[in-house]
């Protein structure tokens, strides 16, 4: 495997990338996402094409998706595939779309051929992880989100995703990535932008979306036997200050206090574990 040194042009690189992404149809074809690729040479390789900056766009979205299972963990992951999605809401559907049934059966045939229905299933594990990944609400730039953009791109989302008879599985997914917003400690939480697209969408999916994207963002929590509920009691008084400054979006505000009252349940619920705990 190429050592990546000052002699590897981001031609010579880039061949290998191509190349590796063609292979098909040989039982001996190099899969870029097994162990025979280490994430340490790809990761070097995508560098190296971004410290060019002369590859387009669209081509990096391709060679992202296809080596996404070495960069999804790396310290290089594949932003320009996010940043796709997040510009994009045909390509938010067509992932979706890869992943979850349409409402109306007769749209979802599955191929009869027994390696064309493995590629369909591969294809939609990924494209499973790749939104299960996705973080980058769209219309943000470097943190910032631009109202206008997010509309619009919420809007035409909708729009396709009712189209292909996903309303509401792509109203959930949504959810998800609005969720995924910055905080910033000086600013209401979430930013208006995404208060207003709560509101403007009415969509109790949309809601719920939002719900679950907070909850699974919080990964695991490490505690000691006896602590109980204390931190979820933290994130339950959070949010319900974020409820409090939400006054003038009431959607968003009753959002956030369903919110508040999930983190007080499992408090109630860990309380009542330290207690069992400290009884044995």
């Amino acid at each position: 495997m190429i050592g990546f040194r000052s002699k590897v042009t981001t031609t010579d690189i880039l061949r290998v990338l191509r190349d590796a992404s063609t292979i098909k149809g040989n039982d001996d074809a190099f899969d870029p996402n097994d162990g025979t690729m280490r994430q340490y040479y790809i990761t070097g390789a995508f560098k190296r094409v971004d410290g060019d900056g002369t590859v387009p766009e669209e081509e990096l979205v391709g060679l992202e998706w296809t080596y996404f299972n070495a960069l999804q963990h790396s310290d290089r992951p594949a932003r320009t595939l996010h940043w796709a999605l997040s510009k994009q809401p045909k390509f938010f559907v067509q992932l979706l779309s890869a992943v979850f049934v349409s409402k109306d059966e007769k749209d979802d045939v599955l191929p009869d051929d027994p390696a064309a229905l493995e590629t369909a299933r591969a294809i939609a594990i990924q494209a499973l992880h790749v939104l299960e990944d996705w973080t980058r609400v769209p219309g943000s730039d470097q943190g910032v989100i631009d109202g206008a953009a997010l509309k619009a791109w919420v809007k035409e989302a909708r729009r396709l995703c009712a189209d292909a008879g996903r309303a509401e599985v792509g109203d959930l997914r949504i959810g998800r990535v609005l969720s995924a917003a910055p905080r910033n400690p000086s600013e209401t939480w979430p930013p208006e932008p995404v208060r207003d697209v709560i509101e403007l969408c009415r969509s109790r999916d949309l809601e719920e979306g939002f719900q679950h994207g907070l909850y699974n963002r919080r990964g695991v929590t490490v505690r000691l036997p006896t602590d109980g509920g204390e931190l979820e009691r933290k994130l339950a008084a959070q949010y319900r200050a974020d409820a409090l400054a939400c006054f003038a979006w009431p959607r968003t505000q009753a959002l956030l206090e369903r919110v508040a009252e999930g983190y007080e349940r499992d408090a109630a619920r860990e309380d009542q574990d330290a207690e069992q705990r400290d009884w044995r």
